[in-house]
């Protein structure tokens, strides 16, 4: 009866639970939202509480939208809550450019201060 008169779809990771494609779509939507607004690595324990989303879900759908590169970063530290983080492209696009003028300017680097980037 799932996709004839309950238009859904069971969950792939959880078949006990059914999805309608609104709640993919605004589920979407949000996480498109959320991640788009972020310019500094953000861990995804604090967007998961903050935001209330599924933990696969996000996931899932975070996953799609950086491969599709609709949202430019990335996740780093698996797809585990606690160690995964969000990295916007422009954050890191600002790190790479005050590397590259500083050493152009000064002709060298300190550790020190590449370490707290």
């Amino acid at each position: 009866r799932v996709g004839s008169i309950i238009e859904g779809f069971k969950d792939e990771h959880d078949p006990k639970v059914i999805m309608t494609m609104n709640y993919i779509a605004r589920n979407r939507a949000k996480v498109r939202g959320v991640l788009s607004a972020i310019t500094v690595p953000t861990t995804c324990s604090s967007i998961f509480f903050r935001f209330g989303f599924q933990e696969k879900l996000f996931f899932t759908i975070a996953d799609e939208l950086i491969r599709t590169r609709r949202i430019p970063g990335s996740i780093s530290g698996g797809r585990n809550v606690s160690k995964a983080t969000y990295i916007p492209n422009s954050y890191s696009r600002s790190q790479t450019t005050w590397i590259d003028n500083f050493y152009s300017s000064n002709g060298y680097l300190e550790y020190d201060s590449l370490s707290r980037l």
